[in-house]
């Protein structure tokens, strides 16, 4: 299993910690008293997407769904008095799930503002991008995920195609022909240029860095 796909899979059960604890402790509270087999059945879509492949955004509704059931069958049968601790549970695990990343977001984002980096980065690549002849409307690439480029909606640039993010280690271990054709077929799609980060040094000739980032580009007019 690549890299990407075992922190993938790491930050999705890290999601769900909560809520299975807040779970397991209601199960030891009114063992006997609740059926679990009626949420088996929101299992069956994680099984379906497994066969193919698997995101949390894909998946988020049903995980909502499969934590909303096995709630409410706590919730269901129970004394009046012992539902109110339900509820307690229920929200102190949601509300732990929605805070406990917060501290570690608003620290990181304070150092990049401190820093000066989310705006003079993105807008220096921005910058260097329309000197490099991309003009608003144009269609790029990108080697993984784009997510966190915004340097693309300042200069009005839309990614029309990636190489997925399990396939980036496999993509940077092909040979030169190999990765000429899979420019080819970026460019196919209408992409003037493909954006990536974290490139290995040895591919670093070839592409041209943007701003004092981690971003590279990698022209495809031509192609």
């Amino acid at each position: 299993m690549a890299w990407t796909q075992r922190h993938r899979l790491r930050a999705t059960l890290d999601r769900q910690a909560y809520y299975s604890a807040g779970s397991l402790c209601l199960w030891l509270r009114l063992a006997g008293s609740v059926e679990s087999s009626r949420v088996l059945w929101t299992l069956a879509a994680f099984i379906l997407y497994a066969l193919v492949h698997v995101e949390f955004r894909h998946i988020g509704g049903f995980v909502v769904l499969a934590w909303a059931i096995a709630y409410r069958m706590f919730r269901e049968g129970v004394q009046e008095g012992i539902w109110r601790t339900v509820v307690l549970v229920a929200a102190v695990a949601l509300a732990s799930s929605v805070m406990a990343p917060l501290p570690k977001i608003v620290i990181q984002t304070a150092l990049d503002v401190a820093k000066s980096r989310i705006v003079s980065d993105q807008y220096e690549i921005a910058q260097q991008l329309s000197t490099l002849g991309l003009l608003p409307g144009d269609q790029i690439a990108s080697i993984g995920a784009p997510f966190g480029s915004h340097f693309a909606r300042l200069g009005r640039l839309k990614f029309v195609a990636e190489v997925m993010d399990e396939n980036i280690e496999l993509f940077w271990r092909l040979d030169e022909q190999r990765k000429v054709e899979v420019f080819r077929s970026l460019a196919s799609t209408g992409a003037r240029a493909v954006i990536a980060t974290g490139l290995p040094v040895a591919e670093r000739s070839h592409w041209m860095r943007l701003a004092d980032s981690d971003y590279y580009e990698c022209t495809l007019d031509g192609r």
